[in-house]
């Protein structure tokens, strides 16, 4: 190797570390994270230099992204304001959600063009992850809130006191958002564990799918539960159905204790009376007519169908739901709609159509291309990115920065799954 190609090795492994840095610390210290992945998404695209627009599926995004702008121009100089106290500067603010997560994912393809490079992110994704495992049990458990800080203040660990209905957050805000990391990294550990071949080294390996597991069911998140059981039955098969349906006749019988005073085999003395008392609350909307979720479907909806082509901007939804109806919501709690009332139904439907299109040929590569043989991690990685897609057309948890950061470097990794085909 001569000098020119060695200082070109080096220069790739440096930006390379900067990205494994970067999700190693995406949960723990976002800020620190955040420094390290820009370095290396622009990095990334230096590598690829000449070859990003040979790419189809770059074309269209910066195809979206232009639309995207557009629509936020016209809103600026010709749209009319929903309300009072919003401004056009919201929409402008609202577009670092999108646009520079699209360059993102151009960047990252470099570092995950490989099975092996695939495995390593997804190890790294799970070794990232304890810090919210030991902060979430520390919360539940032992009532330790912190905040703990370290480099001056720049990185906080803080879990905030819960209230008595409410499931465990960690070092996020919510326990949604919680429960939608522990939907990423659940595929990636039941892929460590499948990829043990020694059975004690399979028992090992066990414990800490069975510690995510636990963590995820403290959350009391109906989505990130509902994402676990398709982790199981997506990477286990058939194996899982056992366990699926000894969880769901325990869920059951809870329920029945819960609702119809029916104390079967006094089950919920197996738990703790706060547990119980939490895991009950979750089922106190039972009517679909009164849903609140479904309200806000339906008010949503209604508010597209009155401006469908550019929408009303961004962070303009909740505002509009409670003047129409006087309840407060945050979100659509679904990304296609909230995409659609920011910036208008043709950017919802093209943003929707890129992550399908990607799903579906990947799944067509790992699952029906006989030829080649994908690793656990790989079936892990589809997984993941397919839990993550239509858990946000119940739960839309992308507008925090660590879970959206973690879509766009999963499609990045689909993206070079299709990319084998070729080879």
């Amino acid at each position: 190797m001569n000098s020119k190609n060695l200082s070109s090795f080096k220069k790739i492994n440096y930006i390379s570390l900067s990205f494994k840095i970067g999700i190693f610390f995406l949960v723990s210290a976002p800020a620190i994270s955040t420094i390290f992945l820009i370095f290396s998404s622009i990095g990334g695209f230096i590598l690829q230099k000449g070859k990003i627009l040979n790419d189809k599926f770059n074309i269209f995004l910066f195809f979206i992204s232009l639309l995207i702008l557009l629509v936020t121009i016209y809103q600026t100089f010709f749209g009319e304001i929903p309300y009072v106290s919003w401004t056009h500067s919201l929409s402008w603010i609202g577009l670092f959600n999108w646009i520079p997560l699209f360059f993102c994912y151009i960047g990252f393809q470099p570092f995950l063009n490989s099975k092996d490079s695939r495995r390593i992110i997804s190890l790294i994704f799970l070794l990232g992850t304890v810090p919210l495992l030991i902060s979430g049990l520390l919360q539940y458990f032992f009532k330790i809130y912190g905040p703990f800080d370290a480099l001056n203040g720049l990185v906080i660990w803080y879990s905030r006191p819960l209230e008595p209905d409410e499931g465990l957050t960690g070092l996020f805000n919510n326990r949604n958002y919680a429960g939608a990391w522990l939907s990423i990294i659940t595929p990636f550990s039941i892929a460590y564990l499948l990829e043990k071949r020694d059975i004690k080294k399979r028992i090992i390996s066990l414990i800490p799918l069975l510690i995510i597991l636990l963590t995820t069911f403290l959350t009391f998140s109906r989505s990130a539960w509902l994402n676990a059981g398709i982790s199981l039955l997506l990477l286990i098969g058939k194996s899982s159905i056992i366990f699926l349906i000894s969880v769901c006749f325990l869920f059951f019988l809870l329920s029945l204790s819960c609702f119809g005073n029916l104390n079967i085999l006094n089950i919920s003395s197996l738990f703790d009376s706060s547990i119980y008392y939490r895991f009950c609350s979750k089922f106190s909307e039972f009517g679909f007519s009164n849903s609140h979720r479904l309200i806000i479907f339906e008010n949503a909806l209604k508010l597209i169908k009155s401006k469908p082509l550019i929408g009303y901007g961004a962070s303009s939804f909740a505002t509009l739901y409670f003047i129409n109806t006087g309840r407060s919501t945050t979100h659509t709690h679904n990304i296609l709609m909230d995409l659609a009332i920011n910036y208008g139904l043709p950017v919802s439907i093209l943003i929707g159509s890129f992550v399908i299109k990607l799903i579906i040929e990947s799944f067509r590569e790992i699952y029906l291309n006989k030829q080649k043989l994908f690793s656990f991690f790989d079936k892990a990685w589809w997984a993941s990115c397919f839990i993550m897609m239509i858990s946000h057309l119940y739960d839309n948890t992308y507008y925090d920065l660590r879970i959206s950061i973690s879509c766009w470097v999963l499609l990045a990794g689909l993206r070079n799954i299709i990319r084998t085909k070729k080879k």
